[in-house]
């Protein structure tokens, strides 16, 4: 990956993850969007972190990573990290 980001911007957009910055749940509420809005908005913050975590994960790996380190940046065990992602790295 270059040091610009655009390994990353590409493998963002291969995913079908926006380039463009997210707004913020403050910003939203500003706004005065409903709680459906609001919601909707929610679950594609979530689809958008999942897909940038298993493109992180896929990075990590190929830089040699262990499942250990990679649990321990994610927060949870090796043997977690590795139930969750080792069939889709």
């Amino acid at each position: 990956m270059s040091g610009d980001g655009a390994g990353l911007l590409a493998s963002s957009e291969a995913a079908g993850i926006s380039a463009v910055p997210m707004t913020t749940g403050l910003e939203l509420l500003d706004g005065g969007f409903s709680g459906r809005h609001l919601l909707g908005v929610a679950a594609e913050a979530v689809r958008h972190a999942e897909a940038l975590e298993l493109i992180a994960v896929r990075q990590a790996r190929a830089e040699g990573l262990s499942w250990t380190q990679i649990g321990d940046l994610l927060g949870v065990t090796k043997q977690s990290a590795h139930q969750r992602f080792s069939r889709r790295v």
